[in-house]
């Protein structure tokens, strides 16, 4: 009947015009699907926390420098696992090196419990390196330094040196830890050089050691160091509690 002939037409219709729209619709979840593949690339390029400065993907080198003189804290934890992040988010590599500047305070038994808390941690260097490595080489660029007339040598006892930093009396005298931080990231190829906010202000005193020494500087990264309230964070604070048998231990 023509009743069932215009139902029969009209279901043709409905059809044809679904199949007329679903490459359309196929198109745009392909389209889209495209679109979120090119962000996430994007984000992983280009790390998904804060952007590092002059950061290229495969090229990033950054490090972890405990002084194996105590245990780490959380505060600890946190610039290793900040270090980790950009190392994974650029694909780059991580050095885990002990800063052992001052061998008086250095214990091999906290070298092996650090790296055990990394460990723990799931942080995972590329390399491991000691600060000493260079200590030959640091040497020739101090005596060098010495020859250049762009270094001298001062005698002034620690405690002297100490109140006079913390009054900021002018000064070109550093300690120990200041000239060989800059060094050992450039020999070690160091791009970015992860520092708390309390280091800002001998930022271009790293720079000017590189400067003078003819050396490459690292990009600094500054971030802001942990806090805790009704506690303690400073590691020699912390030791001295333990020292002084005010706390049962570790």
């Amino acid at each position: 009947s023509t009743e069932n002939s215009e139902r029969f037409c009209s279901c043709i219709s409905r059809f044809c015009s679904f199949f007329q729209k679903a490459p359309k619709a196929e198109e745009n979840e392909k389209s889209k699907r495209q679109e979120e593949k090119k962000v996430k690339e994007r984000i992983k390029d280009e790390g998904k926390f804060i952007e590092l400065p002059g950061a290229k993907k495969g090229e990033v080198v950054v490090r972890f420098p405990p002084e194996a003189s105590g245990y780490l804290h959380i505060g600890h934890a946190k610039a290793a696992l900040l270090n980790q992040y950009y190392q994974q988010a650029f694909n780059g590599q991580l050095i885990m090196r002990f800063d052992d500047t001052n061998p008086a305070k250095e214990n091999a038994h906290y070298e092996q419990v650090i790296l055990e808390d990394l460990k723990m941690l799931d942080v995972k260097p590329d390399r491991w390196t000691h600060t000493s490595d260079h200590f030959d080489k640091m040497l020739m660029m101090c005596e060098s330094l010495l020859k250049d007339g762009k270094a001298y040598v001062d005698d002034t006892d620690a405690e002297t040196m100490r109140k006079e930093r913390e009054d900021r009396r002018e000064s070109r005298v550093y300690p120990t830890y200041d000239f060989a931080c800059p060094i050992v990231d450039s020999l070690e190829g160091v791009t970015h050089a992860l520092r708390t906010t309390e280091y800002t202000d001998r930022d271009e005193q790293y720079y000017y050691i590189c400067d003078v020494l003819g050396l490459r500087k690292p990009h600094i990264w500054s971030y802001a160091r942990l806090n805790m309230t009704n506690t303690v964070m400073s590691k020699r604070k912390l030791t001295w509690l333990v020292e002084e048998h005010h706390v049962e231990g570790w």
